[in-house]
């Protein structure tokens, strides 16, 4: 939803008013934005201000440090040259998180170009397992680009939490930094023909796109057994994937710990015991410890889709929408707890495609 300038930030980074789909503007009610507040520890002072370049911001006389490590002294107004970026101004009222924006992105003027959207999961070819893929990524990219389209866009490929029955909207996911394995092209994955039974798990697998619907438990089902089977036999690939982990770094170690626990305990976090329920627990670098295999599964899937998706030509031509939010029960909700407003939900005002919100 846009905004424009009709009203001041409140305090706390709540905007003032927005720009409905329909065109019409509005602006919380005071007990909504009293609520949020309250919700998010009501600080003595304005605790967040979004500005732009010029912006005239009454804060009080204080320090400013700068996101590029200088300081400025500044008096009862913020000077309106500020660079653009990420800076706290530090005052009598208490700190102030002071993001200056540009306010719009960068068009090059000569951009021209059009494209075509795409919901992947529906996306089947005669090699889908039950629902498109990243293999039909390629293809659809490959089309498009015969035909001069300079976009691709696409649905959300979020993850979700690794539960038996996967959820049927991309839009509430577990994370938003990690990618949904039921969109691995299975004939693609290094050393899938070489397990046992592949010419039935093969057959299986295509048997799913008849009847033109996509039953995303019974396709998660086969798709994991047979990635289990993979998993516990691969010998190739090693190196590659060890670099992933790499790179990957602690967040990459923690989703895999995560998807691990879920696995285990069988629901999101908030049911798990005491011990799991929060990431810094020694409990959970123990469990990690304990199922270093599970860990291991669970980041390799993500290797496959990081690989799988560069090799659809995806990088410079796709367009992923971006769920507003992510589950309370899933692992970005997990990993930062601390940092969450509780009871709080993130609504969908009307739009031209959905006028009931």
């Amino acid at each position: 939803m846009a905004t424009d300038d009709r009203t001041e930030p409140i305090d706390w980074g709540i905007e003032g008013g927005y720009l409905d789909g329909l065109g019409q503007w509005r602006e919380p009610d005071a007990e909504v934005t009293d609520l949020l507040q309250q919700a998010m520890g009501r600080p003595t002072g304005r605790a967040l201000v979004v500005v732009r370049p010029g912006d005239v911001v009454p804060l009080g006389p204080g320090d400013l440090a700068l996101e590029d490590g200088t300081s400025l002294t500044v008096g009862d107004v913020l000077p309106n040259d500020l660079p653009l970026g990420y800076h706290h101004h530090h005052g009598t009222s208490g700190t102030t998180n002071v993001i200056v924006s540009p306010g719009r992105c960068h068009l090059p003027a000569e951009l021209h170009s059009w494209g075509v959207t795409a919901q992947l999961y529906a996306a089947l070819s005669s090699k889908s397992w039950g629902i498109g893929d990243l293999g039909d990524l390629r293809h659809l990219i490959d089309w498009a680009r015969e035909r001069h389209a300079g976009v691709v866009g696409l649905n959300p490929l979020h993850a979700p939490t690794p539960l038996p029955h996967p959820s049927d909207s991309p839009y509430s996911p577990s994370s938003r930094r990690f990618r949904d394995p039921l969109y691995l092209a299975m004939e693609d994955i290094p050393g899938a023909n070489t397990v046992e039974g592949w010419s039935d798990a093969l057959r299986a697998g295509r048997e799913l796109s008849a009847g033109g619907r996509i039953d995303r438990t019974a396709v998660w089902a086969h798709k994991r057994r047979v990635l289990e089977q993979i998993w516990a036999t691969r010998t190739r690939d090693a190196d590659e994937f060890h670099r992933f982990r790499v790179d990957g770094g602690p967040d990459l170690e923690a989703w895999g710990t995560f998807c691990a626990l879920a696995d285990h305990h069988g629901t999101g976090w908030p049911q798990w015991p005491d011990e799991h329920r929060h990431p810094d627990h020694p409990a959970v670098a123990r469990f990690a410890r304990d199922h270093a295999d599970r860990v291991g599964f669970w980041s390799w899937l993500q290797w496959l889709l990081d690989t799988q998706l560069a090799a659809s030509g995806a990088g410079d031509v796709v367009i992923a929408d971006l769920a507003v939010g992510f589950a309370a029960d899933g692992f970005d909700a997990w990993q930062w707890q601390d940092l969450l407003a509780e009871g709080v939900r993130i609504g969908a005002p009307p739009d031209p495609l959905g006028r009931e919100g």
